[in-house]
């Protein structure tokens, strides 16, 4: 039910009336969107009612505003007790509107989020007392007069509804038009998909050489086997048709979208590949790889802890709930907009599995089913499908291959992108904070984004999860995550020198600084690895040996600054001030060379 004026003015206190949300005081706070971002002068600048006022108006009237600034001011100085009741604050109002839903601060995302131009987003800035600014993500709802001048609207939650189609397919119309996005095409099916037409669905085996359109779904199984996947028994019975009880959910609510996006074929690993047969399983799996880059289109099943669990049920609505307060539109109408602190969006199942990460990275398209909202992801943007700002980008992104590995029309391997390097180490960082099941796979999960990199770096050779061109700079990669990463597995998995010989997150921060400028100075290098399958270049290994001729300095490590401190360059008087490593504790370069 629409708000009256003076409901809407009942949002806030008589003084915050009076001063904020006063016609003049808030339109020199949104004229301000077109201000330089970092301006400091620019918006509405106001004294604080005294910290007892605030207090009184909130206990009184319910006052949003006040409210808000309280918070706001306990975090902003990290109070743990409120300050005198007498105290005031300086605070500075603005509205920012900018293009890029990625990353403000620098302009560009780089390899997490390429730099896109969105419909326009509006932001809320408040600083108290010159502090740095606190942002707000904006909103309203539909049918709210505010609504002409906020497009953003509150997250999508009935992701299963004819809406979340109708966003669906904007989404895809809009990426066909990205300059970076490959077009979608027919390619060549798998070997079996499930043909979605026929109720119950039937599994399809490819004629060798047909084409058309399929979807691929990403999905965790939460358990080691289904029972009902295909078998080399049950294999004909399929091609005639799947009872639908011996479906999980997730896999039956990723046939109700494919259908519904009007496609026909989905590639589901559990149903698509032979799981009792050797054979089938390895020559399957080599495919993977091509399934999902060549996929029209990935569904991913983010939100679902199990095959079991399914991904189309209604989210709940974020938590704490959004501030409501006043907006003047210029026209003079009163509306109301809805404010949440910016804050990126949860960590979901999926995000964890190492697995996903290769199926995620070499997909085209993504149609993220996440725990909050539906969302969509191509190489040019990741957004919430409605376009709302809230929770749209991931706590840990995933990185962006290198954007010709997706275009055919640029000449793969020539004029390598300067963040090549870059893009590779947060893949790398990415990869090692998730997990696998059986150790052995610590290579073989990441081997199909290993293989794009060598499109982009055609010169260097792989060895053991090391990149030849990176050398030596890229021994210097530490485990990160606490003492239990350090430890390495009862199972040898690769050489000491390759971060696949630990457990746990893996950083490169180091190779960093040997871009920046350090010099290696060495004469010759050896590495190199022996392959436990020398038809699968990039996976695991039986072993490997490295020869270096270099000069080797003696370093201290300490975990707390996580940097290296070359003991020359130490006073001898000092150097019982420093931390010094117990024999736990090194790891560095030092002792791997």
């Amino acid at each position: 039910m629409e708000r009256s004026p003076p409901d809407i003015q009942k949002l806030v206190c008589d003084s915050c009336w009076r001063t904020v949300f006063s016609i003049k005081s808030f339109h020199i706070a949104w004229s301000a969107k077109s201000a330089p971002r970092r301006s400091k002068s620019a918006g509405f600048s106001y004294t604080t009612p005294t910290w007892a006022e605030m207090q009184h108006s909130i206990d009184s009237v319910q006052c949003r505003w006040c409210g808000l600034v309280s918070r706001m001011i306990m975090d902003s100085y990290f109070w743990t007790a409120p300050p005198p009741n007498s105290r005031t604050f300086r605070l500075r109002i603005r509205f920012n509107q900018r293009l890029n839903i990625a990353d403000e601060d620098s302009g560009d995302a780089g390899p997490y989020m390429p730099s896109v131009n969105m419909d326009p987003i509006t932001d809320l800035y408040l600083a108290v007392d010159n502090k740095s600014d606190f942002k707000y993500y904006i909103h309203t709802a539909e049918g709210d007069p505010a609504a002409r001048c906020i497009p953003q609207r509150e997250i999508l939650l009935d992701v299963d509804s004819s809406t979340a189609y109708d966003h669906i397919k904007q989404c895809i119309d809009r990426c066909l038009r990205h300059k970076f996005c490959p077009s979608p095409h027919c390619t060549p099916l798998p070997t079996r998909v499930i043909d979605c037409k026929d109720n119950p669905p039937r599994l399809f085996v490819s004629p060798q050489g047909i084409e058309d359109k399929y979807v691929a779904l990403s999905y965790v199984w939460g358990c080691k086997e289904q029972p009902h996947c295909t078998t080399r028994q049950n294999l004909d019975s399929y091609v005639e048709g799947i009872p639908l009880e011996y479906i999980p959910t997730t896999i039956m609510d990723a046939l109700k979208v494919t259908r519904t996006l009007g496609l026909r074929y989905l590639w589901v690993d559990a149903f698509c590949i032979m799981q009792d047969s050797k054979d089938d399983k390895a020559r399957e799996i080599k495919q993977i790889r091509r399934i999902f880059r060549n996929a029209y289109l990935t569904i991913v099943a983010a939100s679902a802890d199990t095959v079991y669990d399914g991904f189309l049920h209604e989210r709940l609505p974020p938590e704490p709930p959004a501030t409501i307060l006043p907006f003047h539109c210029p026209e003079g109408v009163l509306g109301t907009m809805q404010l949440r602190l910016r804050k990126y969006g949860p960590v979901n199942p999926i995000d964890e599995r190492a697995w996903c990460l290769e199926e995620h990275m070499l997909s085209p398209r993504r149609l993220i089913y996440s725990s909050h909202t539906l969302q969509y992801e191509c190489q040019t943007m990741h957004v919430n499908v409605n376009g709302a700002p809230n929770f749209a980008i991931p706590y840990n992104g995933i990185p962006y291959l290198p954007y010709h590995i997706f275009l055919s029309k640029i000449p793969l391997g020539s004029n390598p992108p300067m963040d090549s390097d870059t893009t590779w180490d947060i893949t790398l960082g990415a990869y090692t904070r998730r997990t696998v099941t059986w150790a052995r796979d610590r290579l073989n999960a990441l081997a199909g984004v290993v293989e794009q990199f060598e499109r982009v770096w055609p010169n260097s050779k792989y060895i053991a999860g090391l990149w030849e061109h990176q050398l030596p700079g890229c021994l210097l990669w530490n485990n990160r995550g606490g003492s239990q990463c350090r430890d390495r597995p009862a199972l040898n998995l690769a050489p000491s020198w390759s971060w696949a010989s630990i457990n746990g997150e893996v950083s490169t921060d180091y190779l960093h600084d040997v871009n920046e400028g350090i010099i290696f100075n060495r004469d010759t290098i050896e590495c190199n690895a022996v392959l436990a399958h020398p038809d699968n270049p990039y996976g695991s290994v039986k072993g490997g040996s490295l020869v270096l001729d270099i000069i080797l300095h003696s370093a201290l490590y300490d975990p707390k600054l996580g940097a290296l401190s070359n003991v020359a360059d130490i006073p001898t008087g000092h150097l019982g001030t420093l931390w010094m490593p117990s024999e736990e504790d090194k790891i560095g370069f030092n002792s791997r060379l």
